[in-house]
C-alpha cells in the first residue's frame, strides 16, 4: 500500500511481523531487516534493495551510518574497479579499516579509558597482507590496520 491515506474503497490491515513473513514468503528476520531498511536508509539505499540491486540483509547492516556513509558504501559496491567489495557488509568493514588506519596514522585515535586490573597486549603484527583486505576471497587477512615492528617496539606501555 502507498504511504498515506487509503484511497476510497481500499481497505487498510495491518499484518503482524509473522503474518507479513508468511504473505511474503519469507522469514521474519527478512521483515525486520527491511522494515529497518524503510525506516533508517537512503533513499538510494531503498531503491536499491527494491530493485534487487542490494539485498535487504546486506542493506540493513548499514544503515545505522550516516547518510555520507551509506551512500559511500553503495558507491563502492557498484564500483567495477578492481577489489571493488561484493556487498554492503565488506564496503563496511573496508570503511571501518581505512577510517582506523586514517585515525592512527593522524594521532587522533582514542584509547580507551579507565583503571585496568589487567591488560592484554596483541598488537597488530605485520602479515604483509592487511593492505589487501578482502574478506570476501582471501579470510585469512588481519581485520585491522598492522603496524611495523618498529612501530611495536615504539609503543609506550
Amino acid at each position: 500500500m502507498k504511504q498515506g491515506r487509503p484511497e476510497k474503497g481500499q481497505i487498510c490491515t495491518f499484518a503482524s511481523i509473522a503474518e507479513a513473513a508468511e504473505l511474503l514468503n519469507v522469514s521474519e528476520r527478512t521483515v525486520k531487516a527491511a522494515r529497518k531498511v524503510h525506516d533508517l536508509g537512503t533513499p538510494e539505499l531503498i531503491d536499491a534493495c527494491e530493485q534487487g540491486e542490494i539485498a535487504v540483509s546486506d542493506a540493513a547492516a548499514v544503515v545505522n551510518e550516516s547518510d555520507d556513509v551509506q551512500h559511500e558504501l553503495l558507491d563502492a559496491v557498484r564500483s567495477e574497479e578492481k577489489g571493488t567489495p561484493k556487498n554492503l557488509k565488506a564496503a563496511k568493514r573496508k570503511h571501518e579499516i581505512t577510517t582506523q588506519r586514517t585515525a592512527i596514522e593522524a594521532g587522533t585515535a582514542k584509547l580507551p579509558e579507565g583503571v585496568f586490573e589487567v591488560i592484554v597486549i596483541d598488537p597488530p603484527w605485520p602479515y604483509g597482507n592487511a593492505d589487501h583486505y578482502d574478506p570476501e576471497n582471501f579470510r585469512a587477512t588481519t581485520p585491522y590496520p598492522e603496524m611495523s615492528l618498529e612501530e611495536i617496539s615504539a609503543l609506550d606501555l
